[in-house]
């Protein structure tokens, strides 16, 4: 059970101290829920636990008002405040723990920051009374550090996930005895009035005897199978040809001409931002900044598409392509359409603020984005919904709470995020719904259960990205988050940039720009694209991170994925651009020691075949002769 505390009044009331009425509801796919609902005062605290068959936990909690009367200040909320027994060696002064797995190790992850060590791995060891604090930045959760971590020392593996959109905090201290876990909210302090029922983060714990790299597959597999939407994993992620959308409408129509007679193996056709706004508004591309300022005016921008971007998806449907189209609706120009009929809508973090954040605290506000995007959903046919985030929204919840209630407008417009999102799911089952918010900003359990991320790291938006910058992120992200996607940046018909965006979806943008795009789809990116198709189931199966993870350009980088009820997986190696060594050898994980494994070159064509156990004793030799370069060798097990 996940513990949790809170103060009310001048009170710390500990979950444990209370007298919980408790009920469950029946098991489902061997996923058990227990809700157990508590007084305290005239405060109603309602903690929802879910034991997942995998082993992780999650609890999630509620706190109502029932009475007349207001409630007493609430502060200092723990979703998780609890100490679990683990008796590891405190490290002595004048060391490091280097080299010594006994030592309590704290891995954290960082964020997507727009830079090449986006969801790398971050480690500190930790001393007898050493406290760790981190979490995010100005409000969105996978800005700063990414809302997952583990602790790891001896043979045992603890993993923690925060499950909040907007700001969140988590603490890890060692004492003599074990291991003090915190996390929630932070600088919460307010009231409820009457009749008034917010929630808090959602908190997912695993703790395991066993290796770092098998806890982590064993917490992704419980993603996949229960939080990850079931669309997702039924249909999988599109190749993606994302299209400008301040492109014209003529444009897009005679390049899905040339993608129907290419047969390409492309399956997503994407309009990205600028499709919207007043006319003489168009925007040629993402790298000024005229299609930010037309936020807030949501008609299709009928100077370039005279007829609402209509022809343009039904021809993208014509050719069996998955649709999607981006909009932004938190976010709107002071000067908008929206800003001006409707600033009771609107958000201010100062009088000088240029962009207005929509408040989702209100109800009309998100009946308002219900509307329109449910219009644009069912008018177009979308198979999926981008929706996109690219401010900071910290400063504008604090700036707009009453006094005595600091930290409600975040809760609620959250809350208003989750219901806007549960709407449109329930009404149009079919969709799924892409997490962008700036590239990979906004990812934690409650996003991954509504939603994927599409586009995982802005890093990716200009065409000449370091290929190793989406090797990097794909190496974190990995051992989390089952399904993502990236960009591959313009030179498609490169093997190794494109192979470096392998996910388990792909997107290119070389394609929808009209003073950039080509007149045929290449050949080379025919033969990438089926490559793709082939092996992207492997990607969101368990991962292992044979190359560890490396952050430059002067090591090997790539992964090992591996379906294991199939017996199959595929090793991607990536000799960087300034890696001085022509000869890597890994140590493949998951291996059987007495089974047979035949391996094949998709490069070359070669096979050879090793026993698990000449697999673990020798390890496997990786030859490439020229830096930037890249292999892909796929196995199975003979049986």
């Amino acid at each position: 059970m996940i513990e949790f505390s809170f103060l009310y009044g001048n009170t710390r009331i500990r979950s444990k101290d209370l007298t919980f009425q408790t009920s469950a509801s029946a098991e489902e796919r061997g996923v058990k829920k227990e809700t157990a609902v508590a007084a305290v005062g005239n405060l109603t605290v309602t903690r929802e636990t879910t034991f997942y068959p995998e082993g992780p936990v999650k609890s999630l909690l509620y706190f109502e008002n029932a009475s007349d009367a207001d409630t007493e200040q609430i502060r200092d909320v723990a979703d998780i405040d609890c100490e679990l027994p683990w008796a590891a060696p405190s490290l002595p002064d004048g060391y490091r723990g280097y080299g010594n797995d006994d030592y309590l190790r704290l891995v954290k992850y960082f964020g997507s920051n727009n830079n090449d060590k986006e969801f790398a791995t971050e480690v500190n060891v930790l001393r007898n009374g050493q406290r760790e604090c981190f979490g995010c930045h100005d409000g969105r959760s996978s800005q700063g550090y990414a809302p997952f971590f583990c602790v790891r020392g001896g043979q045992k593996t603890v993993l923690a996930a925060v499950g909040w959109t907007g700001e969140w905090r988590a603490c890890v201290q060692k004492s003599e005895a074990g291991l003090c876990l915190r996390a929630g909210i932070p600088g919460l302090d307010f009231k409820l009035y009457p009749k008034e029922k917010i929630r808090t983060a959602s908190v997912m714990l695993y703790a395991a005897e066993e290796s770092e790299t098998d806890a982590h597959n064993t917490f992704k597999r419980t993603i996949k199978e229960h939080i990850v939407p079931e669309n997702v994993r039924k249909e999988g992620l599109p190749f993606f040809l994302s299209f400008w959308g301040g492109a014209s409408t003529d444009f897009m129509l005679r390049q899905l001409d040339t993608i129907r007679a290419s047969n390409a193996g492309v399956t997503g056709f994407w309009v990205d931002a600028a499709w919207y706004g007043e006319r003489g508004s168009q925007t040629r591309s993402e790298f000024g900044d005229g299609w930010c300022r037309q936020t807030g005016n949501w008609q299709v921008n009928e100077e370039i598409h005279p007829d609402g971007l209509v022809r343009v998806f039904e021809k993208a449907k014509s050719c069996g392509l998955r649709t999607m189209l981006w909009v932004e609706p938190e976010r709107c120009y002071k000067e908008s359409a929206l800003a001006k009929n409707h600033p009771e809508y609107c958000l201010k973090e100062n009088e000088n603020s240029e962009y207005y954040l929509l408040n989702y605290a209100d109800p009309a506000v998100v009946d308002y984005v219900y509307d329109l995007l449910s219009g644009y959903i069912r008018t177009l046919k979308l198979d999926l919904y981008r929706q996109d985030f690219n401010m900071d929204p910290l400063g504008f919840w604090n700036a707009n709470d009453e006094p005595q209630r600091k930290g409600i407008h975040q809760i609620k417009h959250i809350m208003g995020m989750y219901e806007l999102w549960d709407r449109l799911r329930k009404t149009f089952p079919h969709l799924i719904i892409d997490n962008c918010a700036s590239g990979g900003r906004r990812l934690d359990l409650e996003t991954l259960s509504r939603s994927v991320p599409l586009w995982r790291s802005d890093y990716q938006c200009e065409f000449d990205c370091a290929p190793f910058s989406a090797q990097n992120n794909m190496m974190g992200i990995s051992r989390w988050i089952p399904y993502s996607s990236t960009g591959t940046g313009f030179g498609v018909t490169d093997p190794y940039r494109v192979r470096s965006a392998y996910s388990a979806g792909l997107c290119s943008n070389f394609f929808g720009y009209e003073n950039l795009a080509p007149s045929t789809i290449p050949e080379e990116l025919k033969a990438l694209a089926a490559e793709w198709a082939r092996i992207r189931r492997f990607f969101s199966c368990d991962y292992y991170p044979v190359f560890g993870q490396p952050v430059t350009e002067y090591a090997w980088g790539g992964w090992q994925f591996e379906d294991a009820a199939a017996g199959e997986g595929i090793v991607m190696a990536f000799r960087r651009e300034h890696c001085p060594t022509d000869r890597a050898v890994i140590r493949l994980g998951g291996l059987q020691a007495d089974a047979r494994y035949e391996f094949s070159d998709a490069d070359t064509g070669e096979r050879f075949a090793a026993t698990g156990a000449e697999l673990g004793e020798k390890g496997l030799a990786i030859v490439l002769s020229q830096p930037r370069s890249s292999k892909l060798l796929e196995y199975k097990i003979v049986r």
